[in-house]
């Protein structure tokens, strides 16, 4: 359960006592990787928001699906590659650490604390053109997913319709 103050992200709370450290991340970078918005559903998207799409970060993890484009075009994706290096800097790290930030990275000076760490529950790492840790107080999606979840799962519908 979250302490006041805190919010409770769906599942996570049941980790926040376990013993190995949790890490809660945010993608939100809408860069041309991301597959899922630019080639799968990009017939079907009305409004261009900004913002990444469920499966988008896997190009940034992974080897992109327009990758032979990127190599051929090194500066017109020079953006995306430097999100793509962080990105496979801090998931690597994470497998091989335990902990995706143990040394200071040569592409950002963030470091990323486990949500069930030194009262750092609230701190999640937002991914986007830069990289920053916010509190999920201040996270507007968050907010509105957790209002969607109250409806389909608990009946608490009322948020949504007023």
């Amino acid at each position: 359960m979250a302490g006041h103050g805190e919010k409770d992200i769906h599942g996570v709370d049941l980790l926040i006592d376990s013993d190995p450290p949790v890490y809660y991340q945010r993608f939100e970078y809408d860069g041309r990787f991301g597959q899922a918005k630019h080639e799968y559903y990009r017939d079907f998207l009305d409004v261009a928001e900004y913002g990444a799409m469920h499966g988008d970060d896997l190009g940034y993890i992974f080897s992109p699906y327009n990758a032979e484009q990127a190599v051929a075009q090194p500066e017109e994706f020079r953006e995306e590659w430097r999100v793509h290096r962080w990105t496979v800097e801090l998931m690597a790290n994470f497998v091989k650490h335990g902990n995706p930030t143990p040394t200071r990275s040569l592409y950002s000076n963030v470091t990323w604390p486990a949500v069930n760490r030194n009262g750092s529950r609230n701190t999640y790492l937002n991914i986007d053109k830069t990289f920053e840790l916010r509190e999920l107080d201040d996270d507007v999606t968050l907010n509105r997913w957790e209002k969607v979840y109250n409806c389909l799962y608990y009946e608490m519908c009322d948020q949504i319709l007023s």
